[in-house]
């Protein structure tokens, strides 16, 4: 299965099958992955994961937010006094 479309001129057109997906959304509004609070799921499981990243030093702890997008995490986790890095 091809997922691209050759044109009437013979080129190939290979984000057609993505304009109908979600990114394929009007200016102004978000798609359904972007949450409009904090992860449930990181406050749910946050003192857990935390027991895991203290620093021995007492120095504050780095957190790697890869495919950050528009995520309220990063703000989240900052105030909390980490040091975020989000990576779109």
């Amino acid at each position: 299965q091809c997922y691209f479309n050759q044109t009437e001129d013979g080129s190939v057109d290979r984000l057609a099958r993505w304009r109908t997906r979600s990114w394929a959304i009007p200016s102004g509004r978000s798609p359904g992955f972007h949450l409009k609070t904090v992860n449930p799921a990181l406050e749910k499981h946050l003192d857990r994961w935390l027991e895991g990243i203290s620093s021995a030093t007492g120095a504050p702890t780095s957190v790697l937010i890869p495919l950050c997008g528009k995520t309220f995490d990063m703000p989240f986790l900052c105030e909390m006094g980490y040091g975020v890095v989000g990576v779109e």
